[in-house]
């Protein structure tokens, strides 16, 4: 570790352990208190709209406890207050003494770039109801322009048990909803519509990894995908047939990768070219030692590679007390193992400058 980050981290300890032992002396009334009173309250709101059908004076009670609702729920989180605190105010300094070069943007990601890889046009990403990112870095390695974030895809899945509740609350309401209009009909009072609490889905997280954009040393204006065979769907070989009949499979002299992947590209002569024996080496030691099996294309230049990692980068922990400077190592070695791909992809040879 060099003496100027040394010296910026041994400060940082010290006021972030004084701002962490504030924030967690109010996160116990936080957690025992203002949370289940809000759930509470929220409760009761929703109780109270529903009853206040057929008595109407209730609903003076609902406005009051809807203030209370949003008076609770504007009392600001210690947890995200800390989570917030060192993602923007620590980390961006963090990489920058490490990198000048880096720059940090703790709640972005690229959505550009996500839908140029062409990666999650796919069918095993192409059903998310919508993406999320962020930890982007953006900076150059060894000459090398890259940029990295956390991706995580989520669908929607049918809550059977919301919806079954839903469908029976429904059935409960409708003949007081039926006598209600009929009256009203009769007596020029005011209609009611029919509640209908359908279908609950719930947004699950079904992908969650690392995504990476760098530039690729070798200029070429094709495609080439490396997409994993179980990540290959019925919707892949027909778009591949009809939609994207440009795109032809081919093969590579590695029993494992051709094993592992589905690989298609614009022009095969352009693929040989791009996937390099040391290429396809640096691809095979991540699944080996990762354990993982990334997916890659290489389009205009640009090589893009997802993988799929559990992995959480700087993660924020209220109740870990901050000693000193090696506090902060994990975040160093998180930021350091960003390098390490693009410097194992490098190898010996320089594989990835342009110069």
């Amino acid at each position: 570790m060099n003496p100027t980050l040394e010296e910026t981290l041994t400060e940082a300890g010290k006021k972030l352990e004084s701002k962490r032992k504030k924030l967690n002396f109010w996160n116990k009334p936080y957690r025992f208190f203002i949370r289940p009173l809000s759930f509470l309250v929220g409760v009761g709101f929703s109780v109270g709209v529903v009853v206040g059908f057929f008595l109407p004076p209730i609903l003076l009670w609902v406005l009051g406890l809807l203030i209370v609702f949003i008076g609770l729920n504007s009392i600001n989180n210690p947890s995200e207050l800390y989570d917030f605190h060192i993602r923007e105010k620590l980390l961006p300094e963090i990489f920058k003494k490490i990198n000048p070069d880096y720059h940090y943007e703790p709640y972005g990601f690229d959505a550009d770039a996500l839908k140029n890889s062409g990666i999650f046009n796919k069918s095993f990403f192409s059903n998310h109801t919508f993406i999320t990112g962020e930890d982007l870095v953006k900076g150059k390695i060894d000459d090398v322009s890259v940029q990295f974030n956390e991706v995580r895809f989520y669908k929607k899945k049918v809550n059977i048990d919301r919806t079954i509740w839903g469908f029976i609350l429904t059935i409960v309401l409708l003949p007081f909803v039926i006598i209600i209009n009929i009256i009203a009909l009769f007596t020029d009072g005011v209609s009611v519509e029919i509640p209908f609490f359908g279908i609950v889905r719930d947004e699950v997280g079904y992908y969650k990894g690392l995504f990476m954009q760098a530039d690729f040393h070798k200029h070429f204006s094709g495609e080439v995908y490396m997409i994993p065979k179980k990540m290959t769907g019925l919707r892949d070989k027909i778009s591949t047939a009809i939609i994207e009949p440009h795109l032809e499979k081919f093969n590579v002299e590695n029993d494992q990768i051709q094993e592992l992947y589905s690989l298609l590209c614009s022009n095969k002569q352009m693929a040989y070219y791009i996937l390099s024996p040391k290429i396809i080496e640096a691809i095979q030691e991540i699944i080996n030692v990762e354990k993982v099996t990334p997916v890659a294309t290489f389009k205009r230049g640009k090589m893009y590679m997802t993988i799929p990692w559990e992995k959480d980068y700087f993660s924020v922990n209220l109740k870990e007390k901050v000693i000193g400077k090696e506090y902060f190592t994990k975040y160093i070695n998180e930021i350091e193992s960003f390098q390490k791909i693009i410097q194992h992809f490098n190898l010996d040879q320089r594989i990835w400058s342009k110069v």
